[in-house]
């Protein structure tokens, strides 16, 4: 899987060690690398941060990690002051249509995957932001295998299971497969384009189950691909009531579709 980001990126990490990882990850622009150590950045500052991520007309913040920075300032994970800071950059992140991704502690018991309840502070933290995702290694012998989970909140379905492959020598992680109930990446792209292109086609609109049935997939992952669409502005739906069960939904085109989507 590929990610691709115009925008420049803005990352605060420790110096140690964090040289020689750049350069075997082969970073060479559109980053500004922040240390810790430089110019006070001990305490997470949401008022500099705003201003740094205003002035560089960043798109991403990288935060590693959130509970040292939180904890500084003499803050308890049990407080309700804990989550201030993070409500804070969720704020922020929405106010400026910025993408801030925070790693946080771990408490230290054995598992054998990462849940929420694993977060430290887990009922200050978890409340405060918009996704968790956990990622973790299943075997021992395979050092450089992952699975990757979405842990709840609003923009990820839980238990959205994506399994990663490693790479030592670049620090890289691809994206091999995903769970039964999810799409890959191109699958999901070539989903939405086909069924903009057919909804186009069709007078009045079609069910999820319905895009299933022509396109010969599943219910779940027509109901994914719709959902996409509409958050994207890509479609609209109309709610049909029946007496018994949920609703049913009726999709119709709203844009034409394009190879971008």
């Amino acid at each position: 899987m590929e990610i691709w980001i115009n925008s420049p990126f803005r990352i605060i990490f420790k110096p140690t060690y964090s040289l020689d990882k750049i350069d075997l990850m082969d970073i060479t622009g559109g980053f500004d690398f922040v240390f810790e150590s430089d110019d006070g950045w001990d305490e997470l500052d949401i008022p500099r941060l705003r201003k740094h991520l205003i002035d560089g007309q960043y798109g991403v913040l990288l935060i590693d990690s959130v509970t040292g920075l939180l904890m500084s300032k003499g803050i308890s994970i049990k407080d309700p002051e804990f989550a201030t800071p993070l409500k804070k950059l969720n704020t922020l992140a929405g106010e400026l249509d910025v993408l801030i991704v925070l790693n946080c502690h771990l408490t230290k018991e054995d598992r054998s995957e990462v849940n929420a309840k694993d977060i430290l502070g887990a009922g200050t933290q978890s409340a405060a932001v918009s996704d968790i995702w956990g990622i973790w290694n299943p075997d021992e012998k395979e050092e450089e295998s992952f699975t990757m989970k979405c842990l709840g909140k609003r923009n990820c379905d839980k238990n959205t299971m994506w399994y990663l492959e490693g790479n030592k020598e670049d620090f890289s992680f691809r994206l091999t497969s995903v769970g039964e109930h999810d799409l890959l990446p191109d699958k999901k792209k070539k989903y939405s384009f086909k069924f903009l292109d057919h909804l186009h086609k069709t007078e009045s609109g079609m069910t999820v189950k319905g895009l299933a049935d022509h396109f010969s997939c599943t219910e779940e992952h027509a109901r994914r691909v719709c959902i996409r669409l509409k958050r994207q502005g890509q479609v609209e739906r109309v709610k049909n009531s029946i007496k018994l069960g949920r609703p049913i939904y009726v999709y119709t085109a709203k844009t034409f579709p394009t190879s971008g989507i």
